[in-house]
């Protein structure tokens, strides 16, 4: 059985196992909750993960019960006008499989800007990486062609990472963190 089916078969269910000399009990822990304890998003859960045709993580993102939409132009909360498509912003690849954050932004009624998209924690304007991520291949940044290779994007994508992370931290922005 192939590692995805396994994954599938538990039920979206990943089992953690402590190696201790003495035998103790197998813990579960659904992906989500992971996900929250590595990176909660302010405003927003994470609702539901599947795999894709391509086997891909999607991980789909839900703004809370009663949240407003944050504008991007002023960043004040605002109503929310409609949604826009679902768009996927990369995220950093688990246990070697690609991840991706999928959401349907909302575009905001602001009182100041008028109709915009909102702003959200994990990514800026029009990327389709998380900031998570850029944070990620920046690290990694060997070679840009070597760190596409290991990591399966194109080199572009890392160097895009790379320049707007050194281009953050030039600024003195910690962008890269969220709004935590």
């Amino acid at each position: 059985m192939n590692f995805q089916k396994s994954i599938l078969s538990l039920g979206w269910y990943h089992e953690v196992y402590h190696n201790f000399s003495t035998p103790t009990p197998r813990i579960k822990m659904q992906l989500q909750t992971i996900l929250n304890r590595v990176e909660k998003q302010k405003g927003f859960v994470y609702s539901k993960a599947r795999f894709n045709e391509n086997g891909e993580l999607e991980v789909e993102l839900c703004p809370r019960r009663n949240s407003k939409a944050i504008c991007s132009g002023c960043g004040n909360k605002g109503p929310t006008y409609d949604h826009t498509s679902i768009r996927r912003f990369q995220y950093v690849p688990l246990w070697g499989i690609a991840v991706f954050l999928v959401y349907s932004m909302r575009r905001v009624n602001c009182g100041e800007c008028g109709v915009t998209t909102e702003r959200v924690p994990w990514a800026c304007g029009k990327t389709q990486q998380s900031y998570s991520f850029r944070l990620f291949l920046a690290t990694w940044a060997m070679s840009w062609k070597e760190t596409a290779t290991v990591f399966s994007t194109s080199w572009d994508s890392v160097y895009r990472a790379s320049r707007a992370i050194a281009t953050e931290l030039v600024r003195g922005q910690r962008a890269f963190v969220g709004n935590r």
